[in-house]
This record gives structure tokens, sequence and C-alpha cells, in this order.
């Protein structure tokens, strides 16, 4: 799945670009889609994507949930 089609479906499900989860939701489905037969930890994903954006892991975490909710 490509970076566009991810971003589709972001959006289709009503996710707001504005968002910073919107980012980290798009890194960790590209990373996901990218080794499907990878299995990963939340907290190791959350690890990786805090260290991408220079954040602190709640960070990512809360603002994953905050842009699902």
């Amino acid at each position: 799945m490509t970076i566009d089609k991810i971003d589709q479906v972001l959006l289709e499900v009503g996710v707001s670009p504005h968002l910073r989860g919107y980012k980290y939701l798009k890194f960790a489905l590209g990373k996901l889609l990218d080794s499907p037969g990878t299995i990963y930890q939340m907290g190791d994903l959350y690890k990786e994507i805090a260290a991408k954006y220079d954040t602190k892991v709640p960070c990512v975490e809360r603002g994953m949930r905050y842009a699902i909710e």
C-alpha cells in the first residue's frame, strides 16, 4: 500500500490530517504494511515513532488515540 493510499484510508475513516496523531498513524500503518510478516509489540512501534518524530512515547500513544477518537 502506498503512502497516498494510506492517506486516503485515514481520510475516509475521518482522521484529520492536521493532528499530530495522523502522521504517527500514517508511519505506523506504512511500517506494518511494508513488513506484514513481522510481529510488532505496540510499545516497540511507539518507541520507533517517538524516535523518528523526536518526541516521547506517551505523546505518540496519546496523539494516535486522539486522532482515532
